[in-house]
């Protein structure tokens, strides 16, 4: 059994649509859906892990590596990723012996891919507005710098899974696609089965350019959302439209980072090279995108 958690965008989408397989010799056993339900949203204290077990059993292929993949279950970066060390448990609880697989991504490019997604599903404020804000929906703060100090979750899992069950991938790393997967077979056990190339197609969940996303956010004033349940009107249709074709301008747009390091208070930038020096540690030396000491 291999369960990847995440992080969130850190190509997960294409792991999720392209690597995991059939193919490539996986079988995917559970839905995002069904993670959500039953793993994510259900209490620690009720959680069933039988229940688990049974519907993936029902699911396994003969000759495919059975696999749980979802970045949910590294925690919702819009809630401080909260859910993160009781969906720890919850696993380990069903399936003791599994694999797991964690990607990241430098940190600041994963706040400007995540802030990008805040836009796209109608977001309003801005930067650094995103970064400060304190959610009403939550107890907790709606975003959370320690949530990408990966080093805490990583050494979590090594402890209940051991180290030698971990396996912690850069999203810089997906380059080269076929060092990774070679990289992972190894990790699993096995050959590679890879029977379908890595590249090529439509690019999975693209991302906006620096100027659509700012038009972007103009436009969801006018649109009620989760993310802007008041807006200044509510036009009710036509924004999918809008974003169809902003996605299509996104090619000829800038590629200029929406986050830069002036918008990351200094102490936080100092924790975040501190806990990479930590995760360098325990997973050896990472890209040079990620802040170091």
């Amino acid at each position: 059994m291999l369960i990847h958690i995440g992080y969130h965008k850190t190509g997960t989408s294409w792991l999720q649509e392209r690597y995991f397989t059939s193919d490539n010799g996986y079988v995917q056993v559970l839905s995002h859906e069904e993670v959500s339900r039953l793993i994510d949203r259900i209490r620690w204290l009720e959680f069933q892990p039988e229940k688990i077990q049974k519907l993936v059993e029902g699911r396994m292929a003969e000759g495919k590596v059975p696999v749980i993949s979802s970045e949910i279950l590294s925690g919702s970066p819009f809630a401080g990723g909260a859910s993160s060390y009781e969906n720890l448990l919850k696993l380990n609880s069903a399936f003791p012996d599994a694999k797991i697989l964690i990607t990241i991504r430098n940190q600041v490019d994963y706040i400007s891919s995540i802030y990008n997604q805040y836009i796209k599903t109608g977001g309003v404020l801005s930067v650094g507005d995103f970064l400060h804000y304190q959610s009403q929906s939550y107890s907790n703060t709606f975003w959370q710098y320690s949530h990408i100090r990966y080093s805490g979750l990583v050494n979590e899992y090594m402890s209940v899974f051991g180290k030698n069950s971990v396996l912690v991938v850069q999203y810089e790393e997906f380059d080269d696609k076929v060092s990774f997967d070679k990289n992972l077979n190894a990790f699993l056990g096995r050959s590679s089965q890879l029977n379908k190339l890595l590249d090529g197609g439509k690019k999975v969940n693209l991302s906006l350019g620096f100027l659509s996303v700012r038009i972007l956010r103009l436009v969801n004033k006018f649109y009620r959302s989760f993310n802007n349940p008041s807006p200044l009107v509510d036009f009710r249709i036509g924004r999918a439209m809008i974003i169809k074709l902003l996605k299509a301008l996104s090619v000829w747009d800038s590629k200029k980072p929406l986050v830069g390091f002036e918008d990351v208070p200094s102490e936080e930038v100092d924790l975040i090279r501190q806990d990479n020096s930590r995760l360098e540690n325990l997973v050896g030396s990472l890209s040079e995108k990620y802040l170091k000491p």
